[in-house]
């Protein structure tokens, strides 16, 4: 991990995957909380995107991760054609 990070952004990506082995699943904002208390709004972005990199490397096991915070999107499905010749007809 860590290609064109600096050494902030690597030991911060080490204090996450701590908070993460201590307590998983777990989201990046909570991680967040974890690290910075009070102050962790101002980083929760930052741990998020360290989260995404770490994911990305396989440093981060994905069943450790948790970002239920997303609302999930229901696929688009229709039982036949003519249902779906209606509904792009409606548009």
């Amino acid at each position: 991990m860590g290609r064109g990070l600096s050494s902030e952004s690597k030991d911060l990506c080490a204090r996450i995957l701590e908070v993460f082995a201590r307590e998983h699943p777990n989201s990046p904002r909570r991680a967040a909380y974890a690290m910075f208390g009070n102050r962790a709004g101002a980083m929760a972005a930052k741990v998020g995107h360290l989260c995404g990199k770490l994911l990305d490397a396989g440093d981060l096991p994905l069943d450790w991760y948790d970002d239920s915070s997303r609302a999930e999107v229901a696929p688009y499905v229709v039982e036949d054609v003519a249902d779906l010749v209606t509904m792009e007809a409606g548009r």
